[in-house]
């Protein structure tokens, strides 16, 4: 699902127009972010945790110059769903 159909329906949902409900979506996607900048952690509760994690300076490899790279240190969003989300998941049919 893209952001505009998200957007769509936003605004169905809340019966009002696109633009409120994508200034809607905007600000809490915002909000989301700026917890997540502040604490590294964010948990919607029922749903899961977001967490910024480190990643190590590790060794890659470049197959087509054939050379051996150190990849520097990097902070990489992880997700963890929450045991409520994960039994409502196995309840849904496999199509």
């Amino acid at each position: 699902m893209t952001t505009n159909e998200i957007i769509s329906l936003l605004s169905e949902r809340l019966n009002c127009t696109q633009v409120e409900a994508k200034k809607t979506f905007d600000k809490t996607i915002g909000t989301f972010k700026e917890i997540i900048e502040k604490e590294n952690v964010f948990t919607l509760p029922k749903y899961g945790t977001f967490s910024v994690k480190k990643k190590k300076r590790r060794k890659s490899f470049n197959p087509k110059k054939k050379v051996h790279l150190m990849l520097p240190v990097k902070n990489v969003l992880s997700f963890k769903p929450s045991d409520l989300l994960k039994d409502e998941v196995k309840k849904w049919r496999v199509k």
